[in-house]
């Protein structure tokens, strides 16, 4: 009769789980897990690109912003001179009725120089709300790469504080040590970004002070050129229609009419408004730009710490199942068995299960006996 040769098989999930260096693969396992999370990170995702977009919103906001302050100066300024060439035309043609002209322009220079006031003022409370907008959004991301590099920078610290903790024969005292310092590097960090947050919340509330002046001084500035421009015109109209009509002929109407005329300098203004947004967006659009190569320099630090730990990882995986073949094939041997498989689970036919008497094999030193 033939005597057939058997052949063995062990389960290599379940060695591997008995194995001595399993606590060691566990750790690179939650490790590269770890640090993984960081690439994804709730808020986080994709900071330059989110940057990136941030920026390019805010110019067009800016553009848009800057693009009305100027249609504003140059449209008030053209409504301005049509209504003063219109006002010196009623007084030439309204020499029969001047009571009733003067009060009529007079009332339409009020509502001219208001209404330049509300625009004017609107003007400013959008500028200081843009530029307070994009001050907020730039600490923030300060604030978030702060506290991206500081847990970048302890990561191999708390990365051998947890392989430390992960040792299941570990005294209580070591322990406790272990993880009060692990609690300690985790509230330094705290501590840091804590303290960045209110540095930077006392600078935006003095920000927002210094906008809120500014803005302030500016609509006072405006509303006394405004009212001095408009009391000068309010003067010469007295003086046209008050003049004695005897004396009409002498009267040099047409170069006091051509002085009234001489319209507002709101374009100016509007114009310097313009230039002070579009110099803010260049400046924060800079700082995105920075914060946009931060980001991206700290992304391929991670993944090439993420690939270092993978391959260790997969070194000492090759080990543990190079001790595990070697194990398994002593006992086959032993057992006079024509080889043995490493397989994942347990296979159909004649097949002999060698998985509970390797087990104790892995690791010792009479393994390759």
């Amino acid at each position: 009769m033939v005597k057939l040769a058997l052949v063995g098989y062990v389960i290599t999930s379940q060695l591997i789980a008995q194995h001595p260096l399993h606590g060691m693969l566990a750790a690179y396992d939650r490790q590269i897990a770890a640090l993984r999370s960081t690439q994804t990170v709730t808020g986080l995702r994709d900071p330059a690109a989110a940057v990136g977009n941030a920026a390019a919103a805010m110019r067009s906001d800016a553009a848009v912003a800057a693009a009305n302050v100027d249609a504003l100066g140059s449209r008030n300024a053209a409504a301005n001179r049509a209504s003063e060439r219109a006002a010196a035309a009623a007084v030439l043609r309204s020499q029969r009725a001047p009571e009733r002209s003067f009060e009529t322009y007079t009332s339409q220079l009020a509502a001219e120089t208001n209404a330049n006031l509300r625009a004017y003022g609107g003007a400013l409370t959008q500028r200081t709300e843009r530029a307070y907008a994009a001050r907020a959004q730039q600490l923030r991301e300060k604030e978030s790469t702060l506290a991206f590099d500081l847990e970048r920078n302890d990561a191999g610290k708390r990365l051998m504080l947890r392989l430390q903790l992960a040792e299941l024969h570990l005294a209580p005292a070591r322990r406790a040590r272990l993880q009060a310092q692990l609690a300690a590097l985790d509230a330094a960090e705290r501590r840091a970004v804590d303290a960045m947050r209110r540095s930077d919340a006392a600078q935006l509330a003095a920000y927002r002070s210094q906008l809120e002046g500014a803005a302030t001084a500016g609509t006072g500035a405006m509303d006394a050129q405004l009212r001095a421009k408009a009391g000068a015109n309010y003067a010469i109209l007295q003086r046209v229609f008050h003049e004695d009509a005897s004396a009409a002929g002498a009267f040099p109407l047409p170069s006091q009419l051509a002085a009234f005329t001489h319209g507002y300098a709101a374009q100016r203004t509007a114009q310097g408004i313009s230039s002070g947004v579009r110099s803010v967006t260049a400046d924060v659009g800079q700082r995105f730009a920075q914060l946009g190569a931060v980001d991206a320099q700290s992304g391929r630090e991670v993944a090439s710490q993420l690939q270092a730990l993978q391959t260790d990882r997969a070194a000492l995986y090759r080990t543990m199942l190079s001790q595990i073949q070697s194990a398994a094939d002593a006992v086959a041997r032993e057992r006079h068995l024509a080889s043995v498989r490493l397989v994942s689970a347990s296979p159909r036919g004649s097949y002999v299960n060698l998985t509970q008497a390797v087990a104790p094999r892995i690791g010792s030193h009479d393994m390759h006996s």
